[in-house]
């Protein structure tokens, strides 16, 4: 047989062969997740899967796998497809099975929908990516992955009702890793799951909040809090102070250790930076820094994380936790290269000036040494109004530069959470909290894809995963 398969020649389907029959099964806990496997003998060939929705050509593919069997990942909950396995020569030569169509599971009702908004022609669609993003709703949160028209390929309910704050892409890429924390401290953890539902886990991450990520070697860094009891601020008075930490958990290791914490790690006295501080944690103290954003520049060995009441992005060594540099904020080691630079005192938090550079009470995900997005609230400001900004970094000069804007669709003003990140395709994924929307737009402002989730729900984080099959085989070809 493979014989006959090497001498097809111009990779044409040997029309007189034959694949086993295919079998697919949906997986329990991920029902857009199928089992397949089949029987065949060939040697020297690789095999894949390849679908499609049903009537449609086969627009999709597995990658590689080890053998006849494997997993299909994200097929839209609610629609019938059709798979068939290929063994394929190295000349191109193919064999192929029966083909097979599967109805998949729709959503659950319990998960609220994204209803599309609008869509551009000009968008062009990578049929192999999903978007996951964390859906937020009163007593529930939902980790769930979209598909090129927005509808619902993949999901992962919350446990014990616990917020889904923040998603990124598993160290590993053949997953997600991303918050579990619940209204304890102590219920605090870290969640990791393979896109292929095969592995799941759990790492407690005490006191943890807002946002986790990980480490190419594993190890994974979240933010903490603690509280520092008669803090001296710079005017005088002594009160308990609410201040963060950024602790890191390695493989293996039973707890995890503090990387830096506020006001032992910080070169600059407390303050009271913006009204904001006058409200009392929930364990606690006055609110100082309100950490919510960390990611890591492996490049550069530097963890990154972004403070809302300080409005400013922090650099620490990301072995020793030794401060580095701060852009924004009251004690910026950076400038605007237009010269729209906040005062350097205790006004520093009122950051409106002609440029309309800075941003007031952020998050954000994307940091990529040269520039960053920024998911700008907007608190202060004096147009109550939450946007995405894009700036442009010179870490020789010193200099911070706005680059470009994009302001809610809607106008609105989203206080929690949002994100921002870039597209393989050079445009870009905004995501507003209390709106419920997902909006993609490219860098001269057009928005090409919109989408909003039904009443009474939120978006947390988002990350676009261009192919979910790239990571599994990288951990394949590592076994």
């Amino acid at each position: 047989m493979l014989l006959l398969v090497a001498c097809t020649g111009d990779g044409a389907t040997n029309e007189g062969l034959s694949l086993g029959t295919l079998s697919a099964e949906p997986d329990v806990a991920f029902p857009t997740v199928f089992a397949v496997s089949w029987e065949d003998s060939l040697e020297g060939v690789d095999r894949f899967v390849e679908y499609g929705r049903e009537g449609e050509e086969f627009t999709r593919r597995t990658h590689v796998l080890d053998g006849p069997s494997g997993r299909v990942i994200g097929l839209t909950g609610g629609q019938s497809w059709t798979l068939r396995a290929v063994a394929e020569s190295a000349d191109g030569a193919r064999v192929e099975s029966e083909s097979l169509t599967v109805e998949v599971e729709a959503a659950p009702s319990g998960l609220p929908r994204f209803v599309e908004q609008s869509a551009s022609a000009a968008r062009g669609n990578d049929l192999q990516a999903l978007t996951f993003v964390s859906v937020i709703q009163d007593g529930n949160a939902w980790l769930a992955a979209l598909d090129e028209n927005g509808e619902y390929a993949w999901w992962h309910e919350s446990e014990k009702h616990r917020d889904i704050d923040a998603v990124h892409l598993s160290a590993d890429g053949a997953g997600l890793v991303f918050t579990h924390f619940g209204p304890s401290g102590d219920d605090a953890g870290i969640g990791y799951v393979r896109f292929d539902g095969t592995e799941t886990s759990y790492t407690p991450a005490p006191g943890g909040h807002h946002d986790a990520v990980q480490r190419a070697d594993g190890t994974l860094y979240y933010i903490g809090s603690e509280i520092t009891e008669d803090a001296v601020l710079e005017d005088g008075p002594s009160t308990d102070v609410s201040t963060d930490t950024i602790l890191r958990i390695s493989p293996g290791a039973s707890a995890p250790e503090q990387l830096f914490g506020f006001p032992q790690g910080y070169p600059y006295p407390l303050w009271r930076p913006c009204t904001h501080f006058d409200q009392e944690k929930a364990g606690g103290g006055h609110d100082f820094s309100h950490t919510n954003s960390v990611m890591i520049d492996e490049a550069a060995g530097e963890l990154l994380f972004m403070s809302k009441n300080l409005d400013s992005l922090t650099a620490i060594d990301l072995e020793t936790g030794e401060f580095l540099w701060q852009i924004g904020g009251r004690y910026s080691d950076y400038s605007d290269v237009a010269g729209d630079n906040p005062a350097d005192d205790a006004g520093a938090w009122q950051v409106d000036g002609p440029n309309a550079t800075w941003w007031s009470h952020g998050h954000m995900s994307d940091y990529w040494g040269e520039g960053m997005l920024v998911f700008d609230n907007g608190y202060h400001h004096l147009k109550l109004v939450s946007r995405v900004v894009e700036y442009r970094i010179d870490h020789d000069a010193r200099t911070l530069e706005k680059v470009q804007e994009w302001e809610s669709p809607a106008g609105a003003f989203s206080p929690v959470l949002g994100d921002a990140q870039r597209l393989p395709n050079g445009n870009r994924l905004l995501a507003y909290m209390l709106e419920g929307r997902v909006t993609e737009v490219t860098t001269d402002g057009d928005v090409v894809w919109d989408a909003v989730l039904e009443l009474g729900a939120g978006v947390g984080r988002i990350t676009h995963v261009p192919d979910v099959y790239a990571g599994l085989a990288k951990a394949a070809r590592r076994r």
